[in-house]
């Protein structure tokens, strides 16, 4: 699953390491990177991982770490085992509650990254971490937790714009670009989509990205964000407010190929390319995520 996760994040249009609320563990062996893991969280109690590297020499090995005593977050390469702790022999309490020195890479790393985002108190009862990959067989869910799958199947799909376009519902709602004046309404309308303010996330799109709206007077009932040829996010109150969104973005940059990660089945134009995408949680599936609201979601930077 590690090679899925990183081609994953790098997919993403926006590293995830450039969010305020980011925060990064790694595990390095002299000066080298072998293992780069990012939080961002989300509420108190969720947070969103993202793998943006783990060497292949890793891979299906356990290690030994250090802490560097100025930053416990990097962890320092000591050794890599030739043989695997018989884990099964263990007593269970040591198994299930016991951290080993020498476990995996992904254990190490996602540990000290959990309690450093959502710490240690209750961790296991009721915070939870949540990962997409472009792989279905997840070592992850073993060493490092994500047991639970998500109930929508995902893609990162590319449609051939005139097919998509033929699909839409035609529509003339006005849509406007994004300013700073609109930073309360927007936070406001992405609040109601995912359950939490965002108001760092959205300025920080605003930088990197184009956002435009459908408004009702004052409020906001629809946004895009978008960047060449990728919508990244695209939340809407209603599917005919979705399509005039996307019509328009597409129609304003005479796009001939337009990409982004959308759930499966909410799309009529079947897309040109598709790569499939797998949701793993920790402990539970997030409930407060209005999915009937998200056309288009920002996988791989964010939870939604």
């Amino acid at each position: 699953m590690s090679e899925g996760c990183v081609s994953l994040a790098k997919s993403a249009f926006l590293p995830a390491t450039s969010l305020p609320e980011a925060t990064s563990a790694v595990i390095e062996d002299n000066g080298k990177s072998l293992v780069k893991q990012t939080l961002i969280k989300y509420s108190p109690n969720q947070a969103y991982c993202v793998l943006s590297s783990f060497d292949s020499s890793l891979e299906d090995k356990e290690i030994r770490v250090e802490e560097d005593k100025e930053n416990p977050l990097n962890l320092r390469l000591t050794e890599i085992s030739k043989t695997k702790i018989e884990k099964h022999l263990l007593p269970v309490f040591v198994r299930f509650h016991h951290p080993l020195k020498q476990r995996s890479a992904e254990s190490h790393i996602s540990d000290r990254c959990f309690e450093a985002v959502l710490g240690r108190t209750n961790l296991e009862l009721k915070k939870n971490v949540t990962m997409d990959s472009f792989d279905r067989v997840s070592t992850w869910r073993d060493e490092a937790g994500f047991v639970v799958s998500d109930r929508h199947r995902y893609e990162l799909a590319t449609f051939n714009t005139k097919d998509l376009l033929s699909e839409l519902m035609s529509a003339d709602t006005p849509v406007v670009r994004y300013d700073s004046s609109n930073l309360e309404a927007v936070s406001d309308f992405d609040h109601s989509v995912c359950g939490t303010t965002r108001t760092s996330l959205i300025e920080a799109l605003a930088k990197n990205a184009e956002i435009y709206l459908i408004k009702t007077t004052s409020e906001v009932n629809g946004m895009l964000v978008g960047k060449g040829d990728r919508v990244v996010a695209l939340y809407a109150e209603t599917i005919e407010l979705a399509h005039a969104l996307i019509q328009h973005y597409i129609n304003l940059h005479k796009l001939a190929k337009l990409s982004f990660f959308t759930r499966l089945g909410i799309w009529q134009s079947t897309p040109e390319s598709s790569r499939p995408v797998y949701r793993f949680h920790t402990r539970t599936i997030p409930s407060q995520l209005k999915w009937n609201k998200v056309y288009a979601a920002n996988l791989g930077v964010h939870l939604l």
